[in-house]
């Protein structure tokens, strides 16, 4: 897995939802519900959590 192609490839997705669907939960990760605009913080912090949002939304065929 290519983190770099992986956070490029959630920005893509990202930047293109609406503002209200970035709101919305995307994943539960430890009984949590992430929303897009949570899944950007950690993600572009390169958090452990990050890396597993986009771990998730890759297997999900999210992004």
């Amino acid at each position: 897995m290519n983190m770099k192609n992986d956070k490029e490839r959630f920005e893509k997705v990202y930047f293109n939802l609406p503002e209200a669907e970035k709101k919305l939960a995307i994943v539960i990760i430890n009984e949590k519900q992430i929303t897009w605009d949570e899944a950007y913080i950690e993600i572009k912090k390169d958090t452990e959590l990050g890396k597993s949002i986009i771990e998730k939304l890759i297997k999900h065929d999210i992004i």
